[in-house]
């Protein structure tokens, strides 16, 4: 364990939770030695006061965060542009056609319409004594806009590109994106007491602004005296000092959706005097909040465990890394396919339930017709992550399957059967919904066996290896009574004519899926009986089992109705998605 350190430990916040998150991958990315720079043991996160203070943390804040979001910002994805500018100029401008031309000049534009934003000249002016760079001024800029002929055009663009890619400007103008298109997920940049999503203070760096906002703050605490710490911080509940100057600088109303306005709502707070106040140390941590989340294009999600430090790095490292490789699903399938890996062991083996924030970006108001951020929240308990695990294959087999309803739409079978897992309902509606809604189309339902699986896993209870047992049996008691009714090849192939066949087996499924879906046992097995006794077939011992109890009805129904409208073929109109 660190000696001369600061220590700060997980909470019920999720917010110091992801703050901690972030810091750790900080300092991670700037190479910080685990064990003498920092540490981490349990829900306890320790922080060397020497790396701190003999360290620029203010500059390697900006850097880190360039560095690690630069691909997700204006800034890069129109720098990103010079490769198709380079390669169009490279033809020779006498040798491009009126396309080629109209496009090079577009580039151009949106080159010069970029480094003109009001944020990024505020950026200059701030750079404009920063030693050992070439600066850079709107002048130059402008004179690019109005320039025409496109080989004078194409060196001044590259005299520019070169100026702004230099370290020190391409991390401030990047960190500009990220003030604007990313910190105001989580920080409210009408804050008066915090500036971490203002531009920077009158005549101060991007890097001065920080230190004087986290760094600054969290140096003078450790110089007062412990007998003088009265105020209580309302994060970590440790003591700090009580100065009005120094609460002023630290309220939680910088933190989105997480508290009013203590100057304008105090009727909110006990004898209308706000107490909502952080202590240097929380507030520097916050700082690392968007560090903490993962960011899905222009939302932000963070899976909030506070078990251990350990196991939260590890269900987030996972996290990005199913964001990046599976970049086509929807949000919500890269959010949850981490819950379904099984190399993410960390996860069953928490005690403690987990928390999937979602921070959504803007959206419109239908009341206000303003736009507002959101956050989004998911509680999954400690067996419902076990079971997701038991489950990974059966839901990975759903990923890519679509079905229509009642209206024409496709609808998602993974979203919704998440949804319901999630919200703890039985799947036993869908599937015969799903049931009822295939039998006129014909359409391939071998799917439903791998939803039914998913019903028996999370709501079979301690019958589960029973009721799959069950099911097996049923289900080849009707694929059996297939071959026997429609002849075993055509059962089969399409090429025999399975799907018109099928049709002889409509009316039987139609009785028997409403039969199921309203849980009249009696009448089912009484249909059961007649249809065995009509072709003069033995009726499987499964059946009678259908009474001993409401589910084992449910689950050997189904099974059996799966097994009669089993298809070994793929309709060419069977619609797969991602």
């Amino acid at each position: 364990m660190l000696e001369n350190c600061l220590k700060t430990e997980l909470g019920s916040s999720f917010m110091l939770n992801a703050g901690i998150c972030g810091f750790i991958r900080f300092m991670e990315h700037n190479n910080a030695e685990k064990g003498k720079d920092y540490d981490y043991q349990g829900q306890s996160l320790f922080i060397d006061i020497d790396y701190l203070k003999n360290n620029d943390i203010s500059e390697m804040y900006i850097s880190t965060m360039s560095e690690i979001f630069e691909e997700n910002t204006k800034h890069f994805r129109t720098l990103n542009e010079k490769h198709e500018i380079d390669k169009l100029n490279s033809i020779g401008i006498d040798n491009l056609d009126d396309k080629q031309k109209k496009r090079i000049t577009e580039l151009y534009k949106n080159f010069a319409d970029l480094l003109v934003k009001s944020s990024y000249l505020s950026a200059y002016e701030m750079l404009s004594d920063v030693d050992n760079i070439t600066p850079i001024n709107k002048d130059i800029i402008e004179d690019l806009k109005k320039e025409s002929d496109l080989s004078v055009k194409h060196e001044k663009y590259n005299n520019i590109y070169q100026i702004i890619n230099q370290k020190k400007i391409k991390d401030s103008l990047i960190y500009t994106d990220l003030l604007y298109d990313y910190f105001k997920l989580f920080f409210s940049e009408n804050s008066q007491s915090h500036k971490i999503t203002r531009l920077c203070e009158k005549n101060k760096k991007y890097s001065d602004t920080f230190k004087n906002n986290f760094i600054s703050p969290l140096f003078d605490e450790m110089d007062i005296p412990q007998k003088k710490k009265s105020a209580i911080c309302i994060e970590c509940l440790g003591t700090m000092s009580a100065t009005e100057v120094q609460k002023k600088k630290r309220r939680l109303t910088f933190l989105f959706d997480i508290a009013d306005d203590l100057d304008r709502k105090k009727s909110y707070y006990w004898f209308c005097k706000p107490d909502a106040y952080v202590c240097p140390l929380c507030n520097f941590i916050y700082a690392f909040i968007p560090l903490g989340f993962a960011f899905i294009g222009s939302e932000a999600v963070f899976i909030n465990s506070n078990s251990t430090i350990e196991t939260l790095i590890k269900i987030m490292s996972a996290q990005r890394e199913k964001i990046s490789e599976t970049s086509n699903l929807s949000v919500r399938k890269r959010i949850m396919r981490t819950f379904t890996e099984e190399k993410i062991d960390a996860l069953e083996k928490t005690n403690s339930n987990i928390q999937i924030i979602l921070r959504s970006p803007d959206i419109g108001d239908e009341k206000t017709k303003k736009k507002k951020s959101h956050f989004v929240f998911d509680v999954i308990d400690k067996d419902m992550i076990r079971n997701l695990k038991k489950g990974s294959k059966y839901l990975s087999m759903l990923e890519k399957k679509w079905v229509t309803f009642d209206s024409k739409k496709f609808i998602s079978v993974y979203d919704n059967i998440f949804d319901m897992i999630l919200n703890k309902h039985s799947l036993y509606p869908f599937i015969d919904k799903a049931l009822k809604n295939e039998i006129d189309k014909s359409n391939n339902i071998n799917y439903l066996k791998g939803v039914l699986r998913l019903e028996i896993i999370f709501n079979g209870g301690t019958s589960m290896d029973e009721l799959n047992k069950k099911i097996d049996f049923a289900f080849m008691s009707g694929k059996a009574l297939r071959e026997s009714i429609l002849g075993k090849e055509a059962a089969k192939s399409s090429e025999n004519g399975a799907e018109a066949d099928d049709n002889r087996l409509r009316g039987l499924v139609y009785r028997l899926v409403n039969l199921t879906a309203v849980g009249d046992c009696s009448q089912f097995i009484d249909t059961v009986i007649r249809i065995y006794a009509g072709y003069g077939l033995t009726i499987p011992t499964v059946f009678k089992d259908c009474y001993k109890s409401d589910e084992m009805f449910k689950a050997i129904s189904h099974g059996f109705i799966l097994g009669l409208k089993y298809a070994a073929y793929e309709k060419n109109n069977d619609k797969q998605e991602d």
